[in-house]
């Protein structure tokens, strides 16, 4: 029997452990790889071969929904499935606009996380009950950041989060390993970009994308 080659995206620990140890006594069902957050997935994604990403919606970094923006891009063949504890429209219909193939929430059972790597690693949709009762059709792929004109690259769109994060220049330096003048060029590009003006313009843009972690 060929196995369905997954890796586990979450920042905490105990939830890729428990995901694990559920999944492994599946047949079918083999995790081969852990990230804690979007960046590492990229990472992993070039050294581990898998067939499907579970992946959370709010992690530092590089956001779920970045990163699997990112992994479709450069792995097409790689499906992904959002597991979180939003079933926001906004949140589901962003998901869907990126290429996932499945949402589910973390207080779905087990049997409703395995339907969904078992269909996203088909090329078909999936969505657990609770999250259908959230739109009345399933969201299919459409315009999304990468196909807007205005285009951020994947350091733009880490430095964006970042800030939305409440980070100063000199703090996300040190964690990306960059000089403060590199983030503020950075910040002055996706500014740009996006046609923000403002630090409020920043900030509704950054709320309707779902960007910030803390709500």
């Amino acid at each position: 029997m060929t196995r369905i080659r997954i890796i586990l995206v979450d920042d905490h620990v105990i939830v890729r452990q428990g995901l694990r140890s559920l999944i492994s006594q599946e047949k079918d069902l083999q995790v081969v790889g852990e990230a804690d957050d979007g960046l590492q997935l990229l990472d992993l994604a070039t050294q581990c071969p898998a067939d499907v990403v579970v992946i959370d919606l709010k992690m530092p970094n590089l956001n779920g929904i970045d990163a699997s923006e990112e992994i479709r891009r450069r792995f097409p063949l790689i499906h992904i499935v959002i597991l979180t504890m939003h079933a926001d429209r906004s949140y589901i219909e962003r998901a869907f606009q990126v290429g996932v193939s499945g949402y589910v929430l973390k207080e779905d059972g087990i049997s409703e996380i395995c339907s969904a790597i078992r269909h996203a690693a088909k090329g078909a949709h999936y969505v657990s009950k609770r999250v259908s009762t959230q739109i009345p059709a399933l969201p299919v792929k459409g315009k999304s950041l990468s196909n807007n004109k205005h285009v951020l690259t994947l350091r733009e769109r880490q430095v964006f989060q970042l800030v939305a994060e409440g980070k100063t220049n000199s703090e996300i330096a040190e964690l990306l390993g960059i000089s403060i003048r590199t983030v503020e060029g950075h910040r002055a590009h996706f500014m740009s970009k996006l046609d923000l003006k403002t630090h409020v313009d920043f900030v509704r843009y950054a709320l309707k994308h779902g960007i910030f972690l803390d709500e």
